[in-house]
């Protein structure tokens, strides 16, 4: 489903909230920076009526697109998911790890909740905990979520053995 180019999009989420007796804070709309730019007044417009009813927004594959920053410069989400691409062996690669600490930062300054996906080896999780806890100078878990690839669940039952549970969410991609 695309807000943009889905007649009627909004008035039907807001629907469907009400009509499962959901609260409006309880949903995420998750999007691509693609769907974003490609009709900003119309997405912009969609996003501020929904916002109105309390609905928060996420950006998915953040950095895989061309707008990026300059998207957090005409609106902040309320949850930025990093694009698997650039969380991908981060230990091993000096511009990913620039780039995600700056992230890191921007995030921070504008309070928002930083999500890196895909999480495959555990350098990678350390890197990014490493990252986080020098932004904080405390591991930053309240503010950043590292979401792992199914198939690495077992070194993670092991080395990280905490219960984490997912927000719900409802992804509209284009």
């Amino acid at each position: 489903m695309s807000l943009v180019n889905v007649p009627g999009a909004v008035e039907f989420l807001v629907t469907q909230i009400k009509k499962h007796n959901l609260q409006p804070e309880q949903v995420i709309i998750e999007v691509t920076e693609n769907e974003m730019i490609s009709g900003f007044n119309q997405f912009n417009s969609a996003i501020k009526q929904l916002r109105a009813e309390g609905v928060g927004l996420a950006i998915d594959d953040f950095g895989s697109g061309y707008a990026g920053l300059s998207l957090l410069t005409r609106f902040q989400p309320d949850k930025l998911k990093i694009d698997r691409e650039i969380v991908s062996d981060i230990h091993l690669s000096g511009p990913k790890q620039a780039i995600v600490k700056s992230i890191i930062s921007c995030c921070t300054d504008l309070e928002i909740t930083l999500v890196a996906e895909g999480i495959e080896k555990i350098e990678e999780w350390c890197w990014l905990e490493y990252a986080a806890s020098r932004a904080f100078c405390s591991p930053a878990r309240s503010s950043m979520a590292w979401v792992i690839s199914t198939g690495s669940i077992g070194w993670v039952k092991q080395i990280f053995p905490r219960h984490i549970s997912p927000t719900p969410c409802l992804c509209l991609n284009s």
